[in-house]
């Protein structure tokens, strides 16, 4: 694959999702220095568990915090993109006068069908709705998940599943470790990492060497695209024994869309909700 051309993403893409970042940062200091997380809460978790921290623990959110957050998100997407101004305006509307502690819950589970049903009822976009209330959602996880990832990054902690074992989001994305080769598995909700198999599907468990293998872009070998062809799901992966030492593995992904455009052109996915030999 080494002869494919990269796609060129849209004009200032990349710089949109940089601007978002560094929002979500600010929250993050702010957040931190209030944050009421308990560190023996972390302390306490197994070298394996069978469900997200999330599922069993929940999360102590001011709803007020969470809307202010979202609120605030959408005036700086207001002033980024002034062409959906009245898009934005209508979703403001919509979810001043909501429940967020119930809002925090269908984002965290994932329930896209509540949003679709919602924006068909009350005439906005939906999938930008979403947008706002995931990444403003997303600083409050990073905080609460700090304490816990510690734990998570150890040799000892074992979560073999295609979700964070923190918040549940799926993961999309890993890093290689320059210094032994080890891979990271990096969840772009809540920043935690773990650590899993260099040869192992992380969708179906596959780790027959023949069955997997990684794919690259000419003059690109840094960023792969590590694919399973018994479920034929892809992961996509930053080497840091091939480019640079650190990199914002958040910005990383946002900066390959185009590995997974040429994955769905090979007949790849990474959709966990697939009719497919999951775990």
């Amino acid at each position: 694959m080494k002869n494919r051309i990269i796609f060129d993403l849209p004009e200032g893409y990349v710089e949109f999702y940089k601007t978002i970042e560094s929002w979500q940062n600010e929250l993050l200091f702010r957040l931190k220095r209030t944050a009421k997380t308990d560190e023996n809460d972390a302390d306490c978790i197994p070298e394996e568990i069978q469900r997200p921290v999330l599922e069993t623990r929940g999360i102590d959110l001011d709803p007020e915090d969470y809307k202010g957050a979202f609120l605030e998100l959408a005036q700086l997407v207001k002033k980024e993109r002034e062409s959906i101004s009245e898009a934005l305006n209508e979703i403001i509307n919509v979810f001043a006068g909501m429940d967020f502690v119930e809002i925090a819950s269908r984002v965290i589970n994932d329930d896209y069908r509540y949003f679709e049903e919602l924006a068909a009822e009350k005439s906005f976009s939906g999938e930008l709705a979403y947008f706002l209330l995931d990444h403003a959602l997303r600083p409050f996880l990073r905080c609460f998940a700090l304490p816990y990832q510690a734990t998570m990054s150890q040799e000892e902690f074992h979560w073999e599943m295609p979700i964070c074992p923190f918040c549940g989001s799926q993961v999309n994305f890993s890093r290689v470790r320059a210094e032994d080769g080890q891979r990271l598995l990096f969840c772009e909700h809540c920043f935690t990492e773990w650590r899993s198999k260099y040869l192992g599907c992380i969708y179906c468990g596959n780790t027959e060497p023949n069955t997997i293998k990684y794919l690259v872009v000419e003059g690109d070998d840094a960023h792969q695209l590590f694919v399973c062809e018994k479920c034929k799901g892809y992961l996509k992966t930053f080497d840091e024994r091939k480019g640079r030492m650190k990199t914002d593995l958040f910005i990383a992904g946002i900066e390959t869309v185009y590995l997974d455009l040429i994955a769905e052109e090979e007949g790849y996915t990474n959709r966990i909700d697939d009719e497919r030999n999951l775990n």
